[in-house]
């Protein structure tokens, strides 16, 4: 945010329209302020006082009041430039209309000044927002919360970027969590030196990790009833056998099992529906949980 630390007048612009790139030093506008005119004509006469009365100003440098650091002083915590302060001393002439520098690089966001506007401290005159790095907010659902740490790897892919991945890390974890979407925000840092990355731009994010190794089933082979995780096994011979299973951790569309199955056998994972409903109809009928 660009301010003032003094009231003035606009009288010239050099950043004219947001969206503008700016670097580190670039001249934003020039302002006339009566106050910064007057302090710089006050720094002049302390100039010129101890050149001409030496020993006054000695005497008083020792009493601790140096009028020219003090003015000097003022001048540059009102954010003029050194090399401004060093010409007027040396053309011996104040300057009307100091032109305000950036102080970093960025794209201009906003703009609130026109020339022969009048501004104040307490004015913002400029937004400047560096995109050189950014952060990605992405929902992460709570049950995949305990695998999610700080300083972890992650990459995004953009739609419009197919086949481009960008590497970063995650920086921070929200404190709270969406009670509708049952997700907690989670940010990521990327690196950004070629402005691809732009403000309310959507990302898929992935992130790096490591969760062991352990038996994994795909999602659609899980029937949950509500109170148990049902599966159905094959038996051999066009035979399914209802079982429930204890799950773990749910990766993509794959959940672990840690309970119930074991390596080697085989599940259903297309028409669940219709086996469970058969499955329960036959139960009904003849109290048998086998379905053919």
């Amino acid at each position: 945010h660009v301010h003032t630390k003094f009231d003035g007048f606009i009288e010239h612009i050099h950043v004219n329209f947001v969206g503008q790139f700016v670097k580190r030093g670039d001249p934003l506008f020039s302002i006339y302020s009566p106050e910064l005119l007057s302090t710089q004509k006050e720094y002049l006469l302390a100039l010129q006082t101890r050149e001409k009365f030496p020993v006054l100003h000695s005497e008083m440098a020792l009493s601790g009041t140096d009028l020219v650091e003090s003015a000097r002083q003022r001048l540059s915590l009102w954010d003029m430039e050194p090399g401004e302060i060093e010409h007027i001393e040396k053309i011996r002439q104040p300057i009307r209309a100091i032109t305000m520098h950036s102080s970093f690089s960025g794209f201009v966001s906003a703009k609130s000044i026109a020339h022969g506007t009048k501004v104040t401290p307490a004015e913002t005159l400029y937004d400047i927002i560096d995109l050189s790095s950014v952060w990605v907010l992405a929902d992460v659902y709570e049950v995949n919360l305990p695998f999610v740490k700080a300083g972890q790897p992650a990459e995004i892919t953009l739609p419009y970027m197919p086949g481009k991945v960008l590497k970063g890390r995650v920086t921070y974890i929200y404190p709270t969590l969406d009670e509708k979407t049952r997700t907690v925000k989670v940010r990521f840092e990327f690196s950004n030196p070629s402005n691809q990355l732009k403000p309310e731009m959507y990302a898929d994010v992935e992130l790096k990790g490591s969760l062991g190794k352990g038996l994994v089933i795909p999602a659609s082979a899980v029937i949950s009833t509500g109170e148990r995780m049902v599966v159905f096994v094959s038996t051999g011979e066009g035979t399914f056998e209802p079982r429930e299973v204890a799950t773990g951790t749910k990766v993509r569309n794959f959940y672990e099992i840690k309970k119930g199955l074991s390596e080697g056998e085989k599940v259903v994972t297309d028409a669940n529906f219709l086996l469970d409903s058969e499955s329960k109809l036959r139960a009904a009928i003849s109290g048998t949980g086998h379905v053919h």
